[in-house]
């Protein structure tokens, strides 16, 4: 597997006394693996974004894979639409395909996903695919963002991370593939490159399964 590019936040008020250091702990990653870089300033910024590189061993992605996959998906809570059109509930989207992109507009590997998750819906679309996108910034954030870059997908604003949470979102960005019926199928944590025509074939596979009865 090649290498992951991830993002995560942490709250740089709990984790970092003023003038002291910030430590980041990262299991299954070696010091020679994993290359931090502080994107803003830790003060008197709340939160401090770290890109961590990993070579694929033991990523994020295994732990939400054994909460989610399987199961049916977490509704959404509080999702305010910026472009597009998004339904209130995920139950609005049952007889589709649907990958939900947990994003934000500071998170460059997610700038990286965004024209291929733009790409996805204009080919599979019309054949049943949804792409939402979800964070869990201001709307005042997020509208500039998606005027400037036009994401060709429907992006939401998650208002109080409820429904991150109830993902268990903790890297950026993640992708959640669900089926038809509404059940998670696949979750990708971080990029990798040469992973797109896996989820692209997996989204061809999914359309290919029947609608459920209603």
């Amino acid at each position: 597997m090649g290498e992951m590019l991830i993002c995560l936040v942490v709250n740089a008020r709990e984790a970092m006394p003023a003038g002291g250091t910030l430590c980041i702990r990262a299991r299954n990653v070696t010091k020679a693996q994993c290359q931090t870089r502080l994107r803003t300033p830790p003060a008197p910024a709340d939160h401090v974004l770290i890109e961590v590189a990993d070579d694929g061993i033991g990523t994020p992605d295994d732990m939400m894979r054994m909460d989610l996959v399987g199961a049916f998906a977490p509704p959404w809570r509080d999702v305010q639409a910026v472009k597009g059109t998004v339904p209130p509930s995920l139950s609005g989207l049952r007889g589709r395909v649907v990958l939900i992109d947990f994003w934000a507009t500071w998170c460059v590997p997610c700038r990286i996903v965004m024209p291929k998750l733009s790409a996805l819906q204009a080919h599979y679309g019309a054949q049943g695919l949804t792409v939402v996108g979800l964070s869990t910034e201001d709307a005042e954030e997020v509208l500039p963002f998606t005027q400037r870059m036009v994401p060709g997908y429907s992006v939401g604003v998650d208002t109080h991370a409820e429904t991150a949470r109830a993902y268990g979102v903790v890297s950026l960005p993640t992708l959640v593939v669900i089926d038809k019926r509404g059940v998670v199928r696949d979750v990708a944590v971080g990029y990798t490159p040469g992973e797109d025509a896996r989820l692209e074939d997996m989204v061809k596979a999914l359309l290919q399964e029947p609608a459920p009865r209603e």
